[in-house]
């Protein structure tokens, strides 16, 4: 598993000229109508121009297939194909920043395609591409203009695909900043940018993972007999999160209910929190009170983010039942934990994920509750 280029533009075009790394749009949701005028454009060589700026060392980034130099005085930070650099002392809501994103190319995928992604984000207006040679490769230029909180950010976009690569490179900051600070060091690391087949992130799962059934169960509750007493498989009906993507797609009540996704990928009939790189819970509750004896969480993107499941019981004490660090499962996929011994009537389960590590959003479809109905007293 590794984060496709794609995706990490999507999260560029939300937050265009912050973090360019930090939050995002989800594919499947409306764009919203750019400004029809278009920003000024600024000048887009031909080829990037000669360093003006004294570079730091030629470094590779494995993951992205790419080797760059960073600025003197620009804060770094890098990995599974990403590089953001932060100017000394700016605020990260509003930069100078410059981030670079690299990896193998999606099938379809153009330098034009990709800028096109941006051309949704609200408050942003993008120029017309014009033509660039980056690392010797030909590719697109565009200048973006967006309006945020009374602030006027200025920067701009480029894009390159080749056979083996696909390339973006986001600068952006305060509009009095561009042509005289960030604008040169910008072109300075586009100079630096080489290219060479990256190394796809591909982390192996930590087990076998539970096949998704192809017909989900009725989500009403269902009960057999064993020698413990009556065994009940329950699926949620409410659901709160920390946070939400929207309140309609991707909210916490799409994991209500028995699992209505089948395949892997960014879905808005399950959950994803608000950012797409912080520590977030979702806590599901059920009809009936039961001695849990297993919990059943179909994830649905990007798994393997679950970091600790807890059960909520009668009392509203919240007992641990697994803890884990990041580790990728295969997708789609149900992490079952076994739950032995429990002394406790489970009404609600409560799920953390961490997803700092991977840096992509982890969605949940569904959260079953398995469990026996306590004894009459």
């Amino acid at each position: 598993m590794y984060i496709r280029p794609i995706r990490l533009l999507l999260i560029l075009s939300a937050l265009v000229l912050v973090s360019m790394a930090c939050s995002g749009t989800k594919a499947t949701e409306a764009p919203v109508t750019p400004p029809t005028a278009p920003p000024t454009q600024t000048s887009a060589p031909t080829q990037p121009a000669a360093p003006q700026v004294d570079m730091g060392e030629v470094l590779r980034e494995e993951d992205g297939g790419y080797t760059y130099q960073t600025p003197p005085g620009y804060a770094v930070n890098a990995g599974l194909g990403i590089v953001s650099m932060l100017a000394e002392g700016a605020d990260p809501d509003v930069g100078p920043s410059i981030s670079l994103f690299g990896g193998a190319p999606d099938p379809g995928t153009t330098a034009q395609s990709m800028i096109d992604q941006l051309k949704g984000a609200e408050d942003t207006q993008l120029s017309d591409p014009v033509p660039v040679k980056i690392g010797g490769h030909d590719g697109l230029a565009a200048d973006i203009t967006i309006q945020r909180n009374g602030i006027e950010l200025v920067g701009q976009v480029v894009t390159v695909v080749t056979p083996e690569n696909q390339f973006v490179a986001l600068a952006g900051g305060p509009k009095e900043k561009w042509d005289t600070e960030l604008k040169p060091i910008f072109e300075s690391v586009l100079s630096s940018i080489t290219f060479f087949t990256p190394t796809p992130v591909v982390l192996e799962p930590t087990e076998a993972p539970t096949e998704i059934p192809t017909q989900a169960p009725t989500q009403t509750p269902t009960a057999t007999a064993s020698n413990q007493g009556t065994t009940m498989r329950q699926w949620a009906i409410t659901a709160v999160a920390s946070s939400e993507y929207t309140d309609s797609s991707w909210n916490a009540t799409q994991t209500t209910g028995e699992p209505t996704i089948t395949e892997c990928g960014d879905n808005g009939y399950a959950w994803a929190s608000e950012a797409f790189d912080t520590l977030e819970w979702l806590e599901v509750s059920y009809t009936t009170p039961v001695i849990p004896v297993q919990v059943n969480i179909y994830e649905t993107f990007n798994p393997g983010q679950i970091v600790k499941v807890e059960l909520l019981d009668v009392d509203n004490i919240y007992h641990e039942v697994y803890t884990a660090k990041v580790q990728a499962r295969a997708c789609p996929g149900v992490l079952t934990i076994d739950i032995s011994s429990a002394d406790y009537q489970a009404i609600s389960v409560r799920v953390t994920v961490d997803q700092s590590v991977v840096r992509n959003w982890a969605e949940i479809d569904a959260v079953e509750l398995v469990g026996y109905a306590a004894p009459a007293p």
